[in-house]
């Protein structure tokens, strides 16, 4: 899959941190709205997709909704002795 957008209104702490990060293995990046939720933080789900390969590459906030804001991830390249895995 090559863009996993996920907008789910406050469930993205509790899908992301109950996944098996095999479960994503074939998303090459994904997009994740956050919501402000006590308890969590963006971290959080930041932490849950780099199990999963995936590192954020831009973070935006919105600033007229404090723990508001958009991630997106890319899935990492690895780089062996001049080949890409």
């Amino acid at each position: 899959m090559d863009l996993l957008k996920c907008d789910v209104e406050g469930a993205e702490y509790q899908i992301f941190g109950s996944t098996d990060p095999r479960a994503l293995a074939g998303v090459n990046r994904a997009v994740v709205e956050y919501h402000p939720l006590e308890g969590h933080s963006p971290a959080e789900l930041a932490a849950a997709l780099d199990r999963a390969g995936l590192r954020c590459v831009h973070h935006q906030f919105v600033p007229a909704c404090p723990g508001l804001g958009v991630m997106w991830f890319e899935r990492r390249v690895h780089r062996t002795g001049g080949a890409v895995r």
